[in-house]
């Protein structure tokens, strides 16, 4: 009895399961939505791109926030900045950003309408956001990761020479080909001492 009982419920879970997969889940939004205090923005929204930039960024486009085709020509120069790096252009209202590389070389980029670069976290973010006129007091990120990158360098290589140091010094037997196999010549490191042999080895030596 006990054995019908159970075989019944599983089959009864299994056409419930089945009518709800053949159903499918339900069209209707529900009532109790996931909402994200102080947003701004009314999210996505499909159709074209002006529609688009209307619909999802806040303020007049060309008053509130600049809309560039293709960076402009403004008075930047990376030959007045004192480290490469990235460098939002004011004059450009800080929609164009510039980075400097090694060399004075200067390549200009966009960032999407709706969004001026944010110097202070070198990205593009929303133009209510971001304070173009104070773009400049920022600059100076750059010097902070460029000694940060120099630091890590020199790091590297006193850690790899070390290493070498470590090896060197605790005779690290290696053997390498000093000349070519065939001509029958190889270079020994004797361990411990670190002096260096040249020693025929018949097993390669050429016949005549």
């Amino acid at each position: 009895m006990l054995k019908s009982t159970i075989i019944l419920a599983v089959a009864i879970s299994q056409l419930l399961e089945l009518a709800t997969s053949e159903n499918g889940y339900s069209r209707d939004v529900p009532s109790n939505q996931l909402q994200y205090p102080g947003t701004q923005f009314s999210g996505y929204q499909y159709g074209n791109e002006e529609d688009l930039m209307v619909g999802s960024v806040p303020g007049i486009p060309g008053r509130d926030y600049p809309t560039y085709a293709f960076p402009p020509d403004t008075s930047f120069r990376c030959q007045d900045q004192r480290f490469p790096g990235y460098y939002a252009d004011p004059e450009a209202r800080c929609q164009v950003f510039h980075i400097c590389q090694t060399g004075n070389r200067k390549d200009s980029f966009l960032c999407p309408n709706g969004t001026l670069f944010n110097q202070e976290f070198l990205v593009c973010d929303w133009w209510n956001h971001v304070d173009c006129a104070r773009a400049r007091e920022f600059y100076s990120i750059n010097e902070v990761i460029q000694r940060a990158m120099e630091e890590a360098t020199q790091r590297l290589l006193y850690e790899a020479a070390q290493r070498a140091r470590e090896q060197y010094e605790s005779g690290y037997n290696y053997r390498n080909p000093l000349l070519n196999g065939a001509n029958g010549y190889y270079a020994d490191r004797d361990q411990g001492t670190g002096s260096n042999q040249i020693a025929p080895n018949r097993q390669y030596l050429p016949s005549n």
